[in-house]
C-alpha cells in the first residue's frame, strides 16, 4: 500500500506542476506473487514494489532502473529540481527526514501492521512495534510542532514519504495517532487535499483488485497452507477497516 501511494504522489506532484511528466504503470499483484517472475527480479532483485524506469534519463542514454520508494522519489526530485530543498541546509533536512522514514517508520510500522493485524498471537511482537509506531508518531509529531512540514518550510519529498502510514493501516490497527498527535493531524489534513495526493489515492483505489489473504499471506510472508489459513484469518477485520477489496 504505502510504497505504491508513495511514488503515485511524486509523479502526481510533479505532472500537476505542469512539468509535462509522462509516465506509465505498470501494475505488479504482489498478492498473487507477481513480484517473483523471472523478467520483475531483473529490475527489482528484492522482489519489492515499487520500480521506476526511465526512458528518457537526463543526459540520454540507456534506460535508469530504481527500485524502493525512497530511492525513486529522490531520483525523480533530483532529476527536475522539485520537492528536495533549494540551498544546501534545506536539502539535507529533506535528505534526513527522508531516510529517518525508509529507516524507522515505514520498517518498524510495517512490522507492526504485520504482527498485529496476521499475528496478533505474538503478544511481545505485536505490543513492541504498537510501542514503537507510537514513539515515531510522537517524533513526527513534536516536529510538526515546529515546523509547516517535515523537512521545513516547504513541502517535500520528506511528507510525501511519511503521508501514506497515517491513513489506513494505522487506523486499521486502531492506534488512531492522528486523534493523539495534534501536529500530525493539522499536517495530514493539509496534505489530504492536495490535488496530487487526491488523484494517487484514486489511482490507487481504481487499480486495486480483491485480495485472497490465504494467497497473500502463503506469497509474502512464505507461509505453508495451514500457517497462511491462521494468518488470513486474523487479517480479516483489519483489511475490511482499510477498505480493502477481499476475494
Amino acid at each position: 500500500h504505502s510504497p505504491i501511494l508513495c511514488t503515485q504522489s511524486v509523479y502526481r506532484s510533479l505532472t500537476g506542476d505542469k512539468l509535462e511528466l509522462e509516465y506509465g504503470t505498470r501494475l505488479v499483484n504482489v498478492a498473487e506473487g507477481e513480484q517473483f517472475d523471472p523478467e520483475f527480479v531483473l529490475i527489482s532483485p528484492n522482489s519489492k514494489v515499487p520500480v521506476l524506469v526511465d526512458h528518457q534519463p537526463e543526459k540520454g542514454g540507456e534506460p535508469i532502473t530504481l527500485f524502493e520508494a525512497g530511492a525513486i522519489m529522490l531520483y525523480l526530485a533530483e532529476k527536475h529540481g522539485r520537492y528536495r530543498g533549494r540551498s544546501p541546509s534545506e536539502r539535507a533536512e529533506v535528505l534526513k527526514w527522508l531516510f529517518w522514514h525508509c529507516a524507522s517508520q515505514s520498517p518498524m510500522n510495517g512490522q507492526c501492521a504485520h504482527f498485529n493485524l496476521f499475528r496478533p498471537d505474538s503478544a511481545y511482537a505485536r505490543d513492541r512495534y504498537k510501542r514503537e509506531a507510537r514513539r515515531l508518531a510522537e517524533i513526527l509529531d513534536r516536529r510538526l510542532g515546529e515546523t509547516p512540514y517535515v523537512a521545513g518550510q516547504d513541502y517535500s519529498i520528506a511528507d510525501m514519504a511519511c503521508f501514506p502510514w497515517f491513513d489506513k493501516p494505522l487506523a486499521a490497527l486502531e492506534l488512531e495517532p492522528r486523534s493523539q498527535f495534534p501536529n500530525v493531524s493539522r499536517w495530514f489534513e493539509e496534505l489530504v487535499q492536495r490535488p496530487a495526493i487526491i488523484a494517487a489515492i484514486e489511482r490507487y483505489e481504481e487499480d486495486s483488485e480483491p485480495v485472497n489473504l490465504n494467497t497473500f499471506a502463503k506469497n509474502m510472508f512464505g507461509q505453508d497452507e495451514h500457517a497462511a489459513a491462521e494468518s488470513a484469518a486474523n487479517a480479516q477485520r483489519g483489511f475490511k477497516n482499510m477498505g480493502v477489496k477481499l476475494k
